[in-house]
């Protein structure tokens, strides 16, 4: 399985990451600043790091639990972007 089909079932199985992804999604959609956003993402990717489901879906899938947060964060930008974002969650 791949970091994003790991990063779909996540949203898909955990009520409370999915509540936090769409309304991080709404608050960015909202913004008519380019990269408002940024916080609001990193700060989602703090939120994900350490939860148990995402380890649980990472290992099931055969992926680091960076993998999967970086599949989630590239809806706010660039992989470029989303990769910066989470070694800065994870470092």
């Amino acid at each position: 399985m791949t970091a994003k089909k790991a990063a779909e079932a996540l949203l898909m199985y955990d009520a409370d990451v999915t509540e936090r992804y769409r309304e991080v999604m709404r608050r960015d959609e909202r913004s008519d600043i380019k990269n408002a956003g940024y916080e609001e993402w990193k700060e989602f990717a703090f939120y994900l790091k350490g939860l148990w489901t995402l380890s649980m879906v990472a290992h099931a899938a055969g992926v680091t639990e960076e993998q999967v947060v970086a599949a989630l964060l590239k809806e706010y930008g660039t992989v470029s972007v989303a990769r910066g974002i989470t070694k800065l969650v994870f470092a």
